[in-house]
């Protein structure tokens, strides 16, 4: 009798579970159920296909944006002369950059940008970069089917706590004239710099480290307080490990933040594929 694909993976469970015992029996059979669709396998989350490499995106006036072919590295600038100018221009940056260096505060939903290296030039003559984020996001709905919508959502966060206050090391201050992280360097494969702050720019610093992840102030500590910091860059663990010497945790919570959520027009959903050239 000719083995049919159901068959052959039946007979495959089976020796396994002759084999390795009860626990791989529930794997290969949770496996294979999978396969036949009876449990459904987890898909990824729809994104949007990339835009035609040359192809001038935009038609909302002051702003161009651009995919290139390639993927070179590139540079940004930016200047603003006041009365509401607004000004950032580059020759070959990630579209989540731009994206960032345009939209004030928090993000949400940046997977949903595609991928690429763009050219672009953004400039108002008035409203600032409020204007110049407003324009960006017509640009978005119109050539890529994305919408910014800013506004508050509950959503997943990292709160920033500090179980026991009395734990607390960093040393208070009376005045911070500098407020932030300031002069970084490096020793070894370890970030090192100093903070100057208070909690909210503590904050600032970790979701930065987090690639923007929502980060909030729960410690109940106030007035300014100075650090030194030092961590591995892009290691959460490192991270996590030097705000516990600080008597400082970093909690899961759902909350109510505002941000700007990006979001797709429609319930349209292509793969990213790189058109051919």
């Amino acid at each position: 009798m000719d083995e049919t694909p159901e068959t052959s993976t039946t007979r495959r469970v089976l020796i396994a579970v002759a084999v390795l015992g009860m626990p791989a029996w529930v794997f290969l059979a949770v496996m294979a159920l999978k396969q036949f669709g009876v449990i459904p396998s987890k898909q990824p989350s729809p994104a949007v296909a990339l835009p035609p490499a040359g192809v001038e995106l935009s038609t909302v006036a002051g702003v161009s944006l651009r995919r290139l072919s390639r993927n070179p590295s590139g540079s940004s600038r930016g200047s603003s002369s006041g009365g509401g100018h607004f000004l950032l221009e580059g020759s070959a940056m990630d579209l989540k950059d731009i994206v960032r260096s345009v939209v004030p505060g928090r993000l949400d939903g940046e997977e949903f940008l595609p991928g690429g290296s763009y050219a672009f030039k953004i400039e108002v003559t008035t409203g600032g970069q409020a204007e110049a984020a407003q324009r960006l996001g017509q640009v978005l709905e119109e050539g890529l089917g994305l919408r910014m919508v800013r506004e508050k959502r509950e959503s997943s966060v990292l709160a920033l706590t500090c179980p026991d206050h009395s734990a607390f090391a960093m040393t208070s201050i009376p005045l911070a004239h500098r407020v932030g992280v300031t002069n970084r360097g490096r020793d070894g494969g370890d970030r090192t710099a100093s903070f100057t702050g208070n909690m909210t720019a503590l904050v600032r610093f970790v979701e930065e480290e987090l690639a923007g992840q929502p980060v909030v102030d729960g410690t109940g500590i106030r007035g300014p307080h100075e650090a030194h910091l030092r961590w591995r860059s892009g290691d959460r663990r490192s991270l996590e490990k030097m705000l516990d010497g600080y008597g400082l945790k970093l909690e899961p919570k759902r909350q109510e933040v505002e941000a700007t959520f990006i979001e797709k027009v429609g319930d349209e959903a292509e793969a990213v594929v790189d058109p051919a050239p």
